[in-house]
This record gives structure tokens, sequence and C-alpha cells, in this order.
């Protein structure tokens, strides 16, 4: 490969580099519309969280790629390690709760991602002891999220409904209270108000499908990462082995001329 073509090669992979890096500046801005706005739906809890997450990742790729147009094999080594430990950590802990809240044996009487019990002890503690719980809470009662009957998703079914096995039945859209089974026994089903502004906000099964929903995004964020590193990894990798592949040819032709000398 003559330098004129493989200096085209490099600079096709540096432009692919860049690509990571403008998906997240857009997930950046939009982020940042919504944390300087407002969420219409409530469901992006912890809007500085994902702020801070895309500022380092677009860092990061922004350090990457320029590493990989300069040449700076050590910068681009740093910037991968830094992107798989921030995976393995979203990974790992979005993972574990998910999975807590999936692993559930008495699943026949309340839906999984329901029970709080199951999600991780730490996991609890350190997502709804915060503010941001109680700002959810005041955004569904403010945005009236629970008054629109025809959409169905896991807010409206952990908040806006008493829990499934407590019994109730709806009846010309009032929840009426079963005569026996576990109203009087179990919190959830106490807690559970007809009043708009109380509904089942404070319900474990509210504060399980707040928990769920916001590891799911984490979850799906790490994965959309990994793809990020896969094309970096292309883009880092294929211009290395393009540049070792010519140094070897050109170490040949030298010993080659030697011994003809």
């Amino acid at each position: 490969m003559t330098a004129e073509e493989e200096q085209c090669v490099h600079t096709f992979f540096v432009v692919v580099s860049v690509m990571p890096m403008v998906f997240t500046g857009y997930f950046l801005v939009k982020t940042a519309i919504m944390f300087f706005g407002f969420d219409p739906d409530c469901t992006h809890a912890h809007l500085d969280w994902d702020l801070a997450l895309g500022l380092f990742l677009f860092t990061l790729f922004l350090a990457g790629t320029l590493s990989l147009a300069w040449r700076v094999t050590a910068l681009q080594s740093t910037c991968m390690a830094l992107l798989l430990v921030t995976i393995a950590l979203i990974l790992g802990a979005s993972g574990n709760i998910i999975k807590g809240g999936t692993e559930s044996n008495d699943s026949k009487t309340i839906e999984e991602y329901y029970r709080l019990e199951t999600y991780p002890s730490w996991a609890q503690k350190f997502l709804l002891k915060d503010n941001d719980w109680h700002v959810f809470q005041k955004c569904i009662i403010e945005r009236k999220i629970c008054e629109n009957v025809d959409k169905e998703d896991l807010f409206r079914g952990g908040c806006c409904k008493p829990p499934v096995y407590c019994g109730f039945q709806l009846k010309n859209q009032t929840w009426l209270i079963p005569e026996s089974g576990l109203y009087s026994d179990d919190a959830n089903c106490v807690m559970w108000s007809h009043e708009k502004g109380k509904l089942c906000y404070g319900c474990n099964t509210c504060k399980a499908s707040y928990i769920n929903d916001l590891s799911f995004k984490w979850y799906w964020r790490g994965g959309i990462i990994m793809s990020a590193v896969a094309v970096w990894i292309i883009s880092f990798g294929c211009p290395h082995g393009i540049e070792m592949d010519n140094n070897r040819r050109r170490n040949r032709a030298t010993e080659s001329a030697y011994v003809m000398a």
C-alpha cells in the first residue's frame, strides 16, 4: 500500500470514529433541553446523571478521535480502557437491578416488576433516598399522568392502580374494595386511595416501577455505548494493523536489499 493509499484509509477511519461522538452530542443536547426545560412524561429521572454521562462520553470520544487522527496510541488505549470500565459498571449495576426485579417465586399473585422486595437493597436505598423520587411523585401528579386511562405502561400499572393481588374490582371507573382477601393485611392495599393526588403514588409497586424503569434505561445506554466501542475498535484497530503490515513489508524489503548488496 502506497503512502497516499495509507493516508486515505487512515482518514476514512478517523471519519468513522467521529460517529459515536456525533450520537453522543445529540444525546447530550437532548438531555440538556429536558434538564433546563421539562420532562413531558415524567419518565426521565436523574437527568443530572445523564448530563454527566453525556459530557464524560463526549470528552472521551473527542479525545479518542483526536488521538486517532494524530496517531497517539497511548491516549487511544487510555480512552478505550475508560470506556470499557464505564460499560462494565453500567451494565453490571443496572443488569443486577433488572434481574432482581424479574426473579419472583410468587409471580402468580403479583407482576414481578412491581415487587419492591425483589430488587437489591442497595438499589432501593440509593434510588429512593433522594430528591428525584419526590420530584417524580410530584411530576406524575402535576402532569396528570394517571388520567390518561387509554395508555398502559409500567408507571401507570404501579402508581395509578391498586396492586393486582389486592383483589380490587373496577366498576364504573371506581375500584371496589373486596369483601375478603389481602386488603387489610397488606400496606400497599391499604395505602391505595381514590383521591387523584394520592392513588398509589406512595406504594411499593410505584417505587418498584420507578427503580425498574430507571435501571432499564441505563442498561439500554450501556448497550448503545458497547456499539460505539465496537465502531472504535474497528477504527483504531484497522489503521494500526495496516501500519504494522506496511512496516513488516518495509523491513522485508530492507533485508532483501541488504542481502543483495
